[in-house]
């Protein structure tokens, strides 16, 4: 399977994420090591899950089980909701989540663009600054 983790530090989130309220890393060591490890933002009853991830060498082990459970406890009394993959369904419906509906993932590659190149009519695009921002 194609990894999903984010190509370049700081292009899907910024350094300071983690300084907002409502955001939590959650991770699992294994003698040391990362394991596994999950991104949640809880606001207003709520808890989202992001990235419930295990490490290839840790899988099918009831690492990531451990760090949901553990989740699971701290939120006890909100709503909570993530998007699975296939992988992750088995885990998910075992904890008792239930799949409500389905979407789609939607990508649009700009292979071949640079920053410093003309990029047709409009105003040139922005970049963004340093660690806070959202980078590319």
């Amino acid at each position: 399977m194609r990894s999903r983790q984010p190509h370049t530090p700081q292009c899907v989130l910024p350094v300071g994420l983690l300084d907002t309220e409502g955001w939590r890393v959650w991770l699992a060591r294994d003698q040391g090591f990362p394991a596994s490890a999950c991104l949640t933002f809880a606001h207003g009853g709520v808890v989202a899950l992001y990235w419930l991830v295990t490490a290839p060498s840790h899988r099918s082990r009831g690492i990531a089980r451990a760090v949901l459970s553990v989740i699971l406890r701290w939120c006890q009394g909100d709503d909570v909701v993530l998007v699975s993959t296939d992988e992750g369904r088995p885990l998910y419906d075992s904890l008792g989540f239930v799949e409500v509906g389905r979407g789609s993932l939607y990508t649009r590659k700009n292979a071949g663009l640079s920053d410093d190149r003309d990029h047709g009519p409009g105003p040139p695009r922005a970049s963004v600054p340093g660690p806070s921002g959202l980078g590319r």
